[in-house]
């Protein structure tokens, strides 16, 4: 039976840094949007992630329940979110699941964190980048399944804070905190 209630997870940049990324991201969203109604959906959440997703998904008649601007936020939400549906995740990233959805989701992380990449891998090869780039994906998507498969024991401020600082230092932010 289509499911009545749905949160979806969306995830765009905070800026226009990222080519036509967030055009493509606010368009599968909204046509996931159209069929999620098509289909029967009563209760439809939106969580945004980026500045331009959470214009876009305003305008749209879906306002985020809270501002996910910067990195550590987003994935601060995120693991939550993983958290309370716990069960419902560890069946996706199964075998028998979707366990591509992970990477989707390391794809979207490391799309926020490609306007800092590209401004501090200057002089780089574009083949150093896009190893980073992949290094951070990869990275982001083992920790998320670890912590779920662990049982989600460490809080999420901190899982994300520890990812943030991670990818902060791979592209060679100086702060602890950046955005």
């Amino acid at each position: 039976r289509p499911p009545k209630r749905v949160t979806l997870v969306c995830i765009a940049s905070n800026s226009s840094l990222c080519g036509g990324f967030n055009a493509d991201a606010i368009r599968e969203v909204r046509l996931r949007l159209d069929a999620l109604k098509r289909e029967g959906a009563e209760e439809i959440t939106v969580l945004s992630v980026g500045r331009k997703m959470a214009e876009a998904m305003r305008k749209a008649g879906y306002p985020s329940p809270e501002d996910f601007t910067d990195l550590s936020a987003h994935l601060t939400m995120l693991l939550s979110h993983m958290r309370e549906e716990g069960p419902v995740w560890l069946a996706l990233i199964s075998e028998n699941g979707k366990p591509e959805i992970l990477t989707e989701i390391g794809r979207h992380i490391t799309h926020a964190s490609l306007p800092l990449l590209k401004a501090n891998m200057k002089g780089k090869s574009e083949q150093e980048v896009r190893f980073l780039y992949f290094f951070i994906m990869n990275g982001s998507v083992g920790v998320m399944s670890q912590w779920l498969q662990g049982g989600c024991r460490i809080p999420e401020e901190e899982v994300a804070e520890a990812l943030t600082e991670a990818i902060g230092r791979c592209t060679g932010r100086k702060s602890r905190r950046w955005k």
